[in-house]
């Protein structure tokens, strides 16, 4: 079991953080809705725009207008995370909803790379983007896991010193 000096254990904050979590789905049952639903939207998302862009370049269309369109539904789906965890984070004080939405933010901006990348590719010219975009893989990676895991931290620590500063006052 992880115990920290003063008592506290990250099985008490994980306690903390489901109570919480539970008490903003009962006072808002749509929003709940809409971040478990959100789960499931960006794999989808990725195989249905796949899929789509195949179909549309198999008919003749521009590989830089498919990607683009790829990018802009990418770039949506890192607007509403970032929004259902702004709300959520202005309510419950919890980060790591609006700490996601901010790490997925990363990936329309990968997307702009990709793009050039494919747009290179397709004319058959040497270009600095496909370069770009393999050494930008593993940062872009570690925004999007920096932003999901440092929160987390960031609230486990709030969590510890709110404890310990009501043990120290003996308020319940």
């Amino acid at each position: 079991m992880c115990t920290s000096s003063m008592g506290m254990t990250w099985k008490e904050y994980a306690r903390h953080r489901a109570e919480r979590g539970k008490e903003y789905a009962r006072r808002h049952p749509v929003r709940a809705d809409l971040e478990r639903a959100i789960v499931f939207v960006p794999p989808f998302a990725l195989m249905g725009t796949v899929l789509l862009a195949a179909m549309l370049i198999a008919d003749g269309a521009s590989p830089t207008y498919v990607a683009g369109g790829i990018i802009g539904a990418f770039a949506s789906i890192a607007v509403g995370l970032a929004w259902l965890g702004a709300l959520r984070w202005r309510e419950t004080g919890a980060p790591q909803p609006l700490g996601l939405g901010i790490g997925f933010a990363a990936l329309p901006a990968w997307g702009l790379v990709e793009l050039l990348c494919i747009r290179d590719l397709m004319a058959r010219t040497p270009t600095p983007y496909c370069g770009l975009l393999l050494g930008s893989f593993y940062p872009v990676l570690g925004w999007v896991f920096a932003w999901f895991f440092v929160p987390i931290l960031v609230d486990f620590a709030r969590f510890r010193e709110r404890e310990r500063s009501q043990r120290l006052i003996g308020a319940p």
